[in-house]
């Protein structure tokens, strides 16, 4: 099963790449997506309720519930778990 796209293109203006994993319902899942919407930031969203790849792949990161975001930024991977404001206003000062 393929991911759903949230926000289109995919973020590229610093060589970003943002995906979200998100579950139906998850409040913290919903307000990063408003945030990255907000500052114009794009983003892939993959709901693990139904994509059970991206689930899998989350849980061998280590974790066990969303939301979950990952980035790769100028090369450099880096993803956590939950609502993080220091992480989210680093990707916006990056984009």
């Amino acid at each position: 099963m393929t991911s759903t796209v949230a926000h289109l293109p995919a973020a590229r203006k610093s060589n970003m790449h943002v995906t979200v994993y998100t579950k139906p319902q998850c409040q913290p899942c919903k307000a990063i997506k408003r945030f990255l919407n907000k500052h114009g930031i794009p983003f892939r969203e993959s709901d693990v309720s139904v994509n059970l790849d991206d689930l899998r792949a989350i849980k061998a990161l280590g974790y066990m519930g969303a939301p979950v975001v990952a980035t790769t930024i100028d090369g450099v991977d880096d993803h956590w778990q939950g609502y993080r404001p220091d992480k989210l206003d680093a990707i916006k000062a990056m984009s």
